[in-house]
């Protein structure tokens, strides 16, 4: 089931693929009619050239050097895998069609054919297109942004569904931040048997962290400006302008079926999982202000040993 709010302020496809190329710690390889998986192996040049650091006894190898003209013909497959636990966790899948040929000791692949495949179906990527665009500005920095924005700032994603239309709150029992880039922020709305993908976009770009903080704050700003829908996810809201009495219902109604918003993880907290750990850390905390309040002020920076998290006792 899908939700009527618009997806504005998009990536490009191209963009879109070099953003999945560079976030991605995995592929898969499918050659000479075998398949081999590798991890942490590649990397990708400004061009859009992949290039394969695989093992020197790898079969792909041992291929690519027998290959005719010391080309071989190959397909590399990529996915894409929301950081924040939802359902359907596979954004999207890239596969590059071409030639890998070595080259100072590893393969260098070379795509004639890009496809991307995101929900709202494939399309072909134009090779030019793809070799010119640069990645988002963030991709490499969001799995930490979203887990720290789901683990430790819990009421201010939910705060954000004042932005999203009541039609696609309806019956929703959670919301997650699915994905952020340089033009908006994704959130996940889950119902108990289908799901939904919503996108708030920015005013602007953000090119990186410290403008996302900005991005986010405005946002954060304009919901809890926002009236109240007039219906919050199926009940009847009041119509006295009490939009905090009609967050708290909300709340409540996404919270009832689902997890309990859990507190900021401390310094020893696993920073594989909370990003919340050395100087990254204090980006990810600078991006959302405290969790409660309408405009309160930017939390602290991290300390010496890990980000603190922004005081949970607002102003209201």
């Amino acid at each position: 089931m899908g939700d009527s709010q618009t997806w504005t302020a998009a990536p490009a496809a191209a963009e879109r693929a070099r953003s999945v190329l560079a976030a991605a710690w995995s592929c898969a390889v499918t050659a000479e009619g075998g398949r081999e998986e590798f991890v942490g192996a590649h990397s990708v040049a400004d061009d859009g050239r992949v290039l394969l650091h695989v093992p020197e006894d790898s079969a792909l190898l041992a291929a690519a050097i027998c290959a005719p003209r010391g080309e071989l013909s190959a397909v590399l497959e990529f996915a894409d895998v929301a950081p924040v636990p939802v359902r359907s966790r596979i954004r999207a899948r890239l596969w590059l069609a071409g030639w890998a040929a070595v080259e100072d000791g590893h393969l260098a692949f070379t795509p004639t054919r890009v496809v991307l495949r995101q929900p709202s179906g494939a399309v072909v990527v134009d090779r030019d297109e793809f070799a010119a665009a640069a990645p988002d500005p963030l991709a490499t920095a969001e799995a930490r942004l979203l887990t720290h924005l789901a683990d430790c700032h819990g009421d201010a994603v939910d705060r954000l569904t004042r932005l999203v239309d009541a039609g696609s709150l309806h019956g929703a029992v959670r919301v997650r931040p699915l994905a952020v880039d340089r033009h908006g922020l994704t959130l996940r709305i889950e119902r108990a048997r289908a799901h939904g993908d919503v996108r708030l976009p920015f005013h602007a770009p953000a090119d990186d962290v410290a403008q996302l903080t900005e991005r986010m704050h405005a946002l954060l700003a304009q919901a809890s400006a926002a009236a109240c829908p007039a219906r919050c996810n199926g009940s009847a809201a009041t119509a006295t302008g009490d939009g905090d009495g009609c967050r708290r219902r909300v709340t409540r109604s996404l919270t009832r079926h689902g997890d309990r918003r859990r507190s900021c993880p401390g310094a020893g907290a696993d920073p594989e999982r909370t990003g919340a750990a050395g100087p990254a850390a204090a980006s990810a905390a600078a991006t959302v202000p405290a969790a409660r309040g309408c405009a309160g002020p930017a939390p602290p920076a991290a300390g010496a040993n890990g980000a603190r998290c922004p005081s949970r006792r607002g102003s209201g």
